[in-house]
């Protein structure tokens, strides 16, 4: 869930990692793609 603009708790299924632009691409229970930025990940689990 989002808080404060920051996304807090959700479950993805990364589905794509690309080293060159360092970015994540994950879908949702929803199948809705999200996009991330290596900088950006804190915790993982």
């Amino acid at each position: 869930y989002y808080r404060d603009g920051h996304l807090l708790t959700r479950y993805m299924t990364v589905t794509d990692i690309n080293p060159i632009k360092n970015l994540i691409t994950c879908t949702d229970a929803s199948y809705n793609r999200i996009f991330l930025k290596f900088i950006d990940i804190i915790d993982l689990r």
